[in-house]
């Protein structure tokens, strides 16, 4: 079972992210990369599962509005 939640996100602090996915560079990078809902840039973004993105899509309107968002 996987779960999934919607939330604004007011602020950001990349420098406290810690943890051993940061501290071993051959586990590759973890860099923050931020998405619009608003347009399009969703779509281009192999997001998974598939069904996950395909609902975002649908539903942005709704999800904005519940995160207290205007859309």
């Amino acid at each position: 079972m996987q779960h999934f939640f919607v939330t604004r996100l007011a602020t950001i602090d990349e420098s406290a992210r810690h943890g051993p996915e940061f501290s071993d560079p051959s586990r590759g990078g973890y860099d923050v990369v931020r998405v619009s809902v608003r347009g399009n840039d969703l779509a281009a973004i192999d997001l998974k599962p598939i069904e996950l993105k395909e609902f975002i899509l649908a539903n942005r309107d709704s999800l904005l509005a519940n995160a207290g968002v205007d859309g």
